[in-house]
């Protein structure tokens, strides 16, 4: 087993925080991250939470837990979509039988471990993620992201733009000043930082839904779709993709693909609710009702209730796909 991590001073504070649908697993990975001189402040339930403790220096690092509940794959889609996030060491963990989810996790720059959790599978992969970004490249970029509110785009750009030098991280450059460019409405030169980097580093698959993202904002959902069509073919049904492409379907009034698409995450042995919830929805205004019904009861809600909510025009759940 490696040995832990000593303290370093390029780290605003060796603190993290846990995501999860379960706050019984906080004992556990604050036991685990102690054995590194780490400290786990909380656990949360809570995506834009987590985000607000990175962005204000609360902690430095998040780990990522996965349940039947909620994948760790909707948090992690989530997170790639905000610029400090994404400069941000993340570590992931995955349920045994999320092979197809574990890989697309590492192919979005990840560190996994599969669960069940044991010291002797968390340790090494902790300390090899803390030692990567305390090291140059990573430590320059994670540095840079502390000034992400504190200073204009204008300063911050250039900087980052001369770091995409670096192979390691040049992906992640690119994510973040296309992130930037996106919300100053500046499509065209986002997206040639994008296609750039996927000609540098085509298997990155972070890079491609950041592409995804900046065609969902720019209103070009069938050149998303296409995107996404060969996200999935190269990576399998993950919950990584499959989310964003039901939602292109959608965009695109193609409901029935939108459906055949989401079942392919909803037919597997533990599927999650909220993915059950958003197919039942779409069956429902499909007309195909007993199949919604059917589907429903898997995770025994009730199809009366389902109804009643349809009726009074509750809000469905989001997905986290691009936002």
């Amino acid at each position: 087993m490696n040995s832990p991590i000593t303290p370093k001073s390029n780290w605003l504070t060796q603190s993290a925080i846990v995501i999860s649908a379960a706050e019984s697993v906080h004992l556990m990975y604050s036991q685990l991250t102690q054995k590194a001189h780490w400290k786990v402040i909380e656990t949360t339930n809570s995506p834009a939470h987590a985000m607000q403790q990175v962005r204000s220096g609360v902690v430095s690092l998040v780990i990522i837990d996965d349940s039947v509940m909620k994948p760790s794959s909707f948090y992690v889609r989530q997170f790639i979509t905000d610029p400090q996030m994404i400069c941000t060491p993340m570590l992931a963990f995955s349920l045994a039988d999320r092979n197809i989810d574990a890989a697309a996790l590492m192919k979005l720059g990840c560190d996994v471990v599969t669960k069940p959790i044991t010291p002797a599978t968390f340790l090494p992969k902790f300390n090899e993620l803390i030692r990567r970004w305390e090291s140059p490249p990573h430590t320059t970029l994670r540095k840079l992201s502390y000034l992400h509110t504190k200073v204009a785009d204008e300063q911050l750009l250039p900087t980052l733009t001369k770091l995409m030098a670096e192979q390691e991280i040049q992906h992640l450059c690119a994510q973040y000043i296309a992130i930037k460019l996106r919300r100053q409405n500046r499509f065209k030169e986002a997206e040639q930082i994008l296609l750039g980097a996927i000609k540098r580093a085509p298997k990155q698959l972070s890079t491609v839904l950041a592409l995804v993202d900046l065609y969902f904002q720019a209103g070009s959902p069938k050149i998303a779709y296409q995107v996404l069509t060969s996200a999935r073919n190269a990576h399998g049904a993950t919950r990584v993709v499959v989310p964003d492409l039901a939602q292109a379907a959608i965009m695109l009034g193609r409901i029935d693909e939108a459906i055949d698409t989401l079942q392919q995450i909803t037919k597997t042995e533990n599927p999650d609710p909220l993915s059950i919830d958003f197919l039942s929805r779409l069956l429902y205004a499909a007309g195909r009702d007993n199949e919604a019904e059917q589907l429903l009861n898997r995770i025994g809600k009730s199809f009366k209730k389902f109804q009643s909510a349809w009726l009074n025009a509750e809000s469905p759940p989001a997905l986290p796909a691009a936002s």
